[in-house]
């Protein structure tokens, strides 16, 4: 297999050949990470939708098995959706026993949600013969974005919930047996960002950081374009409560502003693991953008995933904030540290050499200037910018100086977004992965992510302030591949 493409990512999930985009079906089984994928095997641009199909113990080394699932004449491709453990067999469907279910969009002419089941760990699937098992059909006056099922148990209510993506908004369906679902009620008419299609849904209940009596309900929305730079795919997030009214489970939020899960161009569609323990939500996006997906350098494969991460809540100024967390597990990575350099003077350059492609790299700022950061080089002086502008209480990723010809024209220059809530130290953690850089400020409750693709690797550190002075703490670690 081959992996040593230019800006083949080392530690980040690609698939080993072909088109990849949105993550799907993920759940954890009897020790076991699995990771479905939309997928075309036969083109490295989107096309006929089949579920790739990873597994994983640590959600970061994969093993690729056969395709899961693919498209057939009656019903169209296999778009995404979720799997859950049905432990006691209330779909009637595991005799004696409990096994998988997956729902999903099947796609054609219009889009249904279709069911299909594994009795041997996820390792081979069977289409329902009943499907779909919620039909649309034009008179069935359903718009044709109508798509992405999220399922899960719920105790509260005791019934299986759906989350739907539907044109702009959300919808909540239930169902006993996980065949049989009625509609309850929609959410997001008129609340925040409407400019795009809904997809991708999930809904997942998290304990507040430091008052974990205290839990709230987090609903994922991506939507595409739209997004909070130079518009294209995004993952916005409302938080709020699950009532039920006269029998009907619906998702309340009195969020009056848009919220987004990542400000970076590039993740996207991102959902949640099901069957982990309670409280915990572990996260993995596709990283690219809808605006170039097709456009991207490659050779044999094109589409990547972000790292996997925690998510959690936090309640500052205020108001309840999700944050994202790196996985512990990418920690054994850490194959040498490159750098220890305490108070950098800015503008004092550091070569760490070309082990910086695939880094780590931690930045503590004590700068008295307005704007400031860390800027990455490579040999020809292609530059990657990342930092903070307190005069507009922002930071940012600038990818205006990269250059050359391979793919800036497409990457939309400088990323924003808005400076840490309640944060007042200046630091960041960024991984760098040949063609990708993820950046969590301060708290976790700003990250960006971005593609980027320099002609050569980058070789270089750099403080950087606009108004001179100031200095950097720098610890950069090489990290290993998991190919």
């Amino acid at each position: 297999m081959p992996y040593d493409e230019p800006y083949r990512p080392r530690f980040h999930f690609s698939p080993p050949s072909g088109w990849m985009n949105d993550p799907n079906g993920m759940v954890f089984y009897r020790g076991v990470y699995h990771l479905f994928y939309q997928y075309h095997p036969n083109g490295i641009v989107w096309g006929p939708m089949h579920w790739g199909h990873a597994v994983s113990s640590d959600l970061v080394r994969w093993r690729h098995l056969p395709i899961a699932m693919a498209p057939d004449d009656h019903l169209g491709a296999i778009f995404s959706g979720s799997v859950v453990v049905d432990k006691h067999n209330s779909s009637g469907l595991f005799p004696g026993g409990e096994g998988l279910v997956a729902l999903f969009t099947h796609a054609d002419k219009q889009q249904q949600q279709s069911l299909a089941y594994s009795m041997d760990e996820g390792l081979t699937w069977t289409k329902y013969a009943g499907n779909p098992v919620i039909a649309n059909t034009p008179d069935d006056d359903i718009p044709n974005d109508f798509r992405d099922p999220k399922v899960s148990w719920n105790d509260e209510f005791q019934t299986w919930l759906m989350v739907l993506a539907v044109k702009d908004h959300a919808e909540l369906w239930t169902a006993p047996d996980l065949i049989h679902w009625t509609k309850n009620s929609e959410f997001g008419l008129g609340k925040g960002c409407t400019a795009g299609v809904w997809e991708c849904p999930d809904l997942f209940r998290l304990p507040v950081q430091g008052d974990p009596a205290t839990r709230r309900w987090v609903l994922l929305a991506s939507l595409n374009p739209g997004g909070p730079n130079q518009g294209g795919s995004a993952t916005q997030y409302f938080i709020g409560d699950l009532v039920q009214t006269d029998g009907k489970i619906r998702f309340e939020s009195d969020q009056t502003t848009t919220k987004w899960l990542d400000y970076g161009k590039d993740n996207y569609a991102g959902v949640t693991w099901s069957n982990v323990e309670e409280g915990r939500a572990l996260v993995v996006g596709w990283m690219s953008n809808w605006q170039y997906a097709d456009k991207t350098p490659a050779t044999t494969w094109r589409g990547a995933m972000t790292m996997t991460r925690e998510l959690t809540l936090i309640r500052k100024s205020g108001e309840y904030w999700v944050a994202s967390h790196p996985l512990a597990a990418y920690e054994p990575l850490e194959l040498q540290q490159l750098l220890a350099v305490d108070l950098l003077e800015c503008g004092t350059p550091c070569i760490v050499g070309p082990d910086l492609a695939v880094s780590r790299v931690e930045a503590f700022f004590e700068s008295p200037s307005p704007v400031f950061g860390l800027e990455l080089r490579t040999p020809a002086g292609a530059s990657l910018k990342i930092g903070f502008d307190r005069r507009e209480l922002q930071v940012f990723i600038d990818r205006s100086g990269l250059g050359g010809e391979v793919f800036h024209w497409a990457l939309g220059g400088k990323q924003v977004a808005p400076y840490p809530v309640g944060t007042e130290a200046a630091s960041f953690t960024a991984f760098l992965d040949e063609s990708s850089v993820e950046v969590y400020f301060g708290d976790g409750t700003t990250v960006i992510t971005d593609l980027v693709f320099p002609e050569r690797r980058f070789v270089e550190l750099r403080g950087i302030s606009e108004a001179g002075g100031g200095k950097v703490d720098l610890n950069v670690w090489k990290l290993g591949t998991i190919w």
